[in-house]
């Protein structure tokens, strides 16, 4: 039988919170009222990691988090209490930082002859004649003559192996490269023995040679080598230490280390040559996370046979998977996880672009969220309020851009200097294309790459899933988005030759296409997903920055609100297109929790007396800008950061706001750090938390604030509790929550006090004091109420249940959001906090036939009839309604 989850809690596993850990918090979640544990990725990773994506070795259970007996641990504590497992699987990359990827250090050595060779998307065939069969590495902290001239370079041994050393790196030596040394150490003592290795390793079929004959040959007698010479170093150290005075002499001899090193099955390079002429494709613009070719069988089979092996166990129900817009072929993927997992709950970490719907054909239960969390938080701001702060923003800032505008040139920008060499790899494969194509063979470099980056940047959707490789239906949607990239690149491009652009863009639907045209297509789609990662959720979203509780993961900041008709339409489509889709308000990625949007959204409904503060403040803290910085932009971007997290200490906002200008790229960035801009912020920073006249403006202008944002938090947490699909819930956020963007949303949680403060709402028929408002109690005793009436009553909300709005009227019928789950239980918040609360009291919903009970206060209704918005909400902020006699409740 399939999983089906009731509610989810995310938890992040990291070195500081094990295994052993989490099984200590398996008693307090069941009794919330969860059904499964969600946990971050549980594989080996890099040493130190502290989020678990950077997967080292997909076979074997993370040490640092306690390995195979604490996640055995675990797993039994949570089948024990009732509490089923969904686990985060990264199937795109993994981490090549250090020693631990055996697969990758094997690539290092063997080069194109490795056995895992094919596992990783590398470009053996490089255009470039010095990176033809060898890999780029990036990691100098200067040019590769300067560092290797300082000495910083050098060839040693570990025990009977070499590497190559560079500050914290060891890279394995190519065992034909070391014929010279054990050679020459063999003259020099007379050893026969050391000669005959030399000779041995440099007669080993060349890396180059990859068919199943020379591999062989080549594994094997390299391994039968390597274990005489351990024997003979072990036996003779005195020879070993010979060997090691010539690898001395061989680090003292540069031109010698540099012919050397120009053996190796890999380059060494400044960090910065990853902007040209990196030769494998990354996770986003991360150099040490290299992509995997997971539609190859083998590679599948190896970096999911310990996963399948859980889920076909019954360990794991659920697997959430990571980028999935990462892989060549997101369908096929699919489809094979579905055939080996057919009764897992599965979910795609999958950005939905606003009107785009996540693919029917994928057997998959939904999202991870994203798109839900959007709408909501759309759902609770005043469409009223956009003229004004749109007004507002610019005028305060200067910045007069229009917010498509900046879209594209932000998602230029990265395409120009994160992924250059995505791009000039794209443009090498499309000149080989050209050629083939007599009326475009003359077509200039500069014009294939103008077009493919423009082509790549004028996407609505973060990518397209064509598939002209494979004998299948066309894609009429696919089709729709590639016509309107295309219609936008002409625009954009008018001194293009127009025949040109079309030329790429048929590229997608021509069947069958030739091999090359089938790669360009793949390796396209493949890029336009990081593109729109990079260009707008870390770049334009701390670059827009009109109102940025709009700038979130997967939103879409060039609008403004979502209507109750939107909302209704879309929960609807998921009632009946994908009931166990996920719904979620935070995250690990987030770049603001949903109780810190939730305050942020109270602003659009008092915009003039949010812009008069802002000019205020600013006003008040101009004398402590340096030379004119922060700009006002990052000023007005600092001010909402601080309305939504107050309090916060200066030292999370400090890193908060250094790691937001970094990704905003316009005055500093994470390659490019501008040093006095970012001493100017931290300064200003320092300077009005010592402003006491300044805090006590700001507490005074918030504290009204404060109530209204927290009901704003109940509600959209009850739709979200409430609403089709399966709620999940980030660890913490169970209570109020005012983190920011990570690592501030990784930070501990206490979970001692959540598990007492549980013990005390659970005797509480209402939480209604101000003290249990201030420790986040009523937000907990909600979540605890609705979860356990769920579990009472699956029905209600199971795949299945229908959706339903409910009928509203009064003078404030635009100001609430009601609607019914199974014909028997109703959901009403307000959408209105502060400026027509009044209104909004005055709404009314029509209730169907019956008696309906509140949960959170008992009353009871009489069906068929209206009933007021003021009366349902007299005693808690938010009702749910449920006919009587149909269910207990807690």
């Amino acid at each position: 039988m399939k999983a089906v989850p009731s509610c989810t809690y995310r938890l992040q596993l990291n070195p500081d919170f094990t295994f052993y850990d989490a099984a200590q918090t398996a008693g307090y979640l069941a009794e919330l009222g969860i059904s499964h544990v969600y946990l971050s990725p549980v594989l080996q990773a890099a040493l130190g990691s502290t989020h678990g994506y950077d997967v080292v070795d997909p076979g074997k259970v993370n040490d640092e988090l306690g390995g195979k007996q604490g996640f055995d641990l675990l797993t039994e504590t949570l089948k024990n209490k009732g509490l089923g497992v969904v686990l985060d699987i990264v199937p795109n990359h993994m981490a090549i930082s250090g020693p631990q990827n055996r697969w990758w250090q094997d690539v290092l050595e063997n080069g194109p002859s490795s056995a895992f060779a094919a596992f990783f998307d590398v470009e053996w065939e490089s255009p470039e004649a010095y990176l033809k069969n060898r890999i780029l590495l990036p990691v100098l902290e200067d040019q590769y003559g300067r560092v290797l001239g300082a000495g910083l370079i050098s060839v040693v041994r570990k025990e009977s192996r070499f590497f190559v050393s560079y500050r914290e790196h060891l890279f394995p030596v190519a065992p034909r490269s070391m014929m010279n040394v054990l050679q020459k150490a063999g003259w020099r003592c007379s050893s026969e023995r050391l000669q005959f290795f030399g000779e041995s390793l440099g007669n080993l079929p060349l890396p180059t040679a990859t068919d199943l004959e020379n591999t062989r040959i080549r594994h094997r007698n390299k391994e039968v080598i390597f274990a005489l010479i351990d024997r003979h170093f072990r036996e003779n150290p005195e020879e070993a230490s010979v060997v090691d005075e010539c690898l001395e002499e061989l680090n003292a001899d540069t031109e010698g280390l540099d012919d050397f090193l120009e053996r190796q099955n890999y380059r060494l390079a400044w960090w910065r040559k990853n902007r040209e002429d990196l030769g494998y494709r990354r996770f986003f613009d991360i150099d040490n996370l290299v992509a995997l070719r997971v539609e190859d069988d083998a590679v599948f089979a190896e970096t999911h046979r310990l996963l399948l092996k859980w889920v076909a166990s019954g360990v794991v129900e659920g697997l959430r998977v990571d980028h999935i817009d990462g892989l060549k072929d997101p369908a096929a993927y699919l489809k094979r996880l579905r055939s080996a997992a057919p009764e897992a709950w599965i979910l795609v970490e999958k950005i939905l672009s606003p009107g785009e719907r996540l693919r029917e054909a994928w057997p998959v239960e939904g999202t991870t969220g994203y798109d839900f969390l959007n709408l909501v938080n759309g759902l609770f701001i005043d469409p009223a309020g956009e003229e004004a702060m749109t007004r507002f923003y610019a005028e305060f800032t200067g910045e007069v851009k229009h917010c498509e505008e900046l879209k594209f040139e932000k998602k230029m920008k990265v395409a120009e200097e994160l992924f250059g060499s995505d791009f000039n790899r794209l443009t090498h494969l499309a000149m080989e294309i050209c050629e083939n194509h007599p009326e475009f063979r003359d077509s200039a470099r500069s014009d294939v790459m103008k077009v493919i980056k423009t082509l790549a940047v004028s996407f609505d959707v973060y990518r397209t899933y064509f598939t002209p490789w494979r004998d299948e239906q066309r894609d009429t949607e696919d089709e729709k988005i590639m016509e309107e990239a295309l219609y936008k690149t002409h625009e954009r491009l008018p001194e293009v030759d127009p025949l040109l652009i079309d030329l790429f863009g048929g590229f997608f639907t021509k069947k069958p296409p030739s091999a090359e045209e089938a790669e360009f297509v793949a390796r396209f789609q493949q890029l336009t997903g990081p593109l729109a990662a990079k260009g707008i959720e870390d770049t334009l979203l701390y670059c827009y920055n009109r109102f940025i509780a709009l700038n979130e993961v997967g939103g879409e900041p060039c609008d403004f609100s979502v209507t109750p008709e939107r909302a209704h339409s879309y929960f609807r489509e998921k009632a009946e297109k994908f009931p166990l889709t996920m719904n979620t308000l935070s995250t690990h990625d987030t770049k603001r929790s949903g109780d810190v949007r939730a305050r942020l959204a109270i602003l659009s409904e008092i915009p003039l007396e949010w812009a008069e503060k802002v000019k205020r403040w600013s006003r008040m803290n101009e004398n402590k800008k340096t030379r004119g910085m922060p700009d006002a932009n990052t000023e007005y971007f600092l001010y909402q950061t601080i309305m939504g997290a107050w309090p916060i200490d200066r030292v999370r906002l400090s890193e908060v706001m250094r790691k937001s200008v970094r990704e905003a790229k316009s005055h500093t960035s994470w390659t490019n750090v501008n040093e006095p801009y970012e001493r100017a912020l931290m300064n200003f920073i320092d300077s009005i938390f010592e402003d006491d006249e300044f805090i006590q403006d700001l507490n005074m202008f918030l504290r009204p604030l404060i109530r209204p944002g927290r009901v704003a938090s109940l509600a959209q947490a009850l739709v979200m509790l409430t609403a089709p699909g399966v709620p999940d819930i980030y660890q913490g956020t169970e209570t109020w929550d005012l983190s920011l963007v990570d690592p501030d949303n990784r930070r501990p949680v206490d979970f001692a006090m959540k598990i007492e403060n549980l013990e005390k709402v659970k005797v509480s028929s209402l939480v209604k004091s101000s003290e249990d408002w201030d420790d986040g109690l009523t937000k907990q005793w909600m979540i605890w109420k609705v979860l356990n009436f769920k579990k009472n009553r699956p029905d209600f909300f199971g795949p299945g249940s229908s959706y339903d709005p409910v009928e509203t009227g009064g003078n404030g019928v635009k100001e609430i959001f009601a609607f019914c789950r199974g014909g028997g239980v109703v959901t009403l918040v307000p959408t209105c906090f502060v400026s027509r609360k009044a209104e909004m009291e005055k709404a009314k919903i029509r209730l169907s036939e019956g008696t309906w009970e509140n949960i959170f206060d008992n009353q009871r209704y009489s069906g068929n009839s209206w009933a007021g918005a003021d009366d349902l909400l007299k005693n808690f902020p938010v009702a749910l309604l449920v006919k009587e006699n149909r269910g207990k409740t807690p």
